[in-house]
């Protein structure tokens, strides 16, 4: 019998061993570099399966990346405007925010076109889900505006709330269930960074459920995903924020960087930080508690957006173009356990 357990001791043992192992093959391996697309600057990048959609100037490029060594463009569309404030991709078409909002079709991507355009004044930032856009206003309403893309070549809008302080603006939005989380600075106010929540479950009415008081003097993206907020806290690094009680979000970890951290995308319990001068971030937030980063990629200047999208993450960068990068993998042990995963060794370990 004491053997049998000394046995199994043993066992543990080894397996903490490989899990201590584990984290630093991960950290070398990702982010891996696989492909670039340098020839024009690129300052905004969403995606939709293999198509990465990047912006330069006032064009909207269609960027093949079913190659990830070789990425092409496929097709572009001047807006004829300035600068995107932002972008998104979904069910088939983009939603610009440069001015207006756009809708563009993007189902042929060696032709997209102009589908729909809201008739409002301009908008700061743009979320999209199921049928419904969120838009970032600070304008015509002060807050929260939703509209209905159900028919994109005629969006309307069907609800808004005022939520920011006086002098605040929305910076990003984004959505996750029922809520949307709307990110503001007020540079005049204390504080001058700022989460709001508002309840979208009946898009005729929404309202404010609650908000937290962000540290810092500035933050620029915000990604939602199950209970916590991620948040690019420019200076400051990337901030985490759990909103599982949307009525009470509070502030649980931070994780600095060495540049400026700006917009965020999350995948399989990683957060991808595009971090300015300091390239693209890699945080393991399996607990947000305690973020750690545990890969980076820190060649390119000017690093300004990032979007993972299934087995690859593009980044937009104002010198180096687009950047394609592939995800970072869990590793796993033959019994299907994950890496510095002890919650199973009952059934296995006496």
């Amino acid at each position: 019998m004491q053997r049998q357990q000394r046995l199994a001791h043993l066992v543990a043992l080894v397996v903490i061993g490989a899990c201590a192992l584990a984290s630093p093959v991960l950290a070398q391996d990702c982010p891996e570099l696989i492909g670039q697309w340098p020839h024009d600057p690129a300052r905004l990048v969403t995606g939709a399966g293999s198509y990465a959609y990047v912006n330069h100037d006032s064009i909207l490029m269609v960027v093949d990346v079913s190659d990830p060594a070789a990425p092409s463009v496929q097709g572009q569309l001047d807006l004829g405007g300035g600068w995107f404030n932002d972008m998104t991709a979904a069910n088939g078409f983009v939603f610009v925010v440069a001015g207006p909002m756009t809708v563009i079709d993007v189902s042929n991507p060696a032709l997209p076109h102009i589908e729909g355009t809201l008739n409002s004044p301009p908008v700061s930032c743009v979320a999209v889900s199921g049928q419904y856009a969120y838009l970032g206003d600070s304008v015509e309403v002060h807050g929260l505006r939703i509209i209905d893309v159900s028919s994109p070549s005629a969006p309307v809008q069907v609800g808004s709330v005022d939520v920011l302080p006086p002098n605040a603006s929305p910076h990003d939005v984004a959505v996750w269930g029922q809520h949307a989380y709307l990110l503001w600075l007020d540079e005049l106010g204390t504080p001058a960074v700022g989460l709001t929540v508002i309840d979208v479950s009946t898009p005729s009415a929404p309202f404010e459920t609650g908000w937290v008081a962000i540290p810092g003097e500035s933050a620029e993206g915000i990604s939602v995903s199950r209970g916590y907020a991620y948040i690019g806290n420019d200076e400051l690094g990337l901030r985490v924020v759990d909103v599982a009680d949307p009525t009470a979000p509070v502030v649980v970890g931070v994780v600095d960087t060495p540049g400026v951290a700006g917009y965020t995308s999350i995948s399989l319990g990683y957060a991808w930080v595009a971090d300015y001068n300091g390239g693209v971030r890699v945080m393991d937030v399996k607990d947000p508690a305690a973020p750690v980063e545990i890969g980076f990629y820190d060649e390119p200047e000017q690093l300004i957006d990032v979007n993972v999208q299934g087995k690859l993450a593009v980044a937009a960068d104002l010198q180096a173009g687009l950047l394609v990068f592939k995800t970072c993998e869990i590793p796993v042990f033959p019994d299907s356990f994950e890496s510095g995963d002890t919650s199973a060794w009952s059934a296995t370990v006496p």
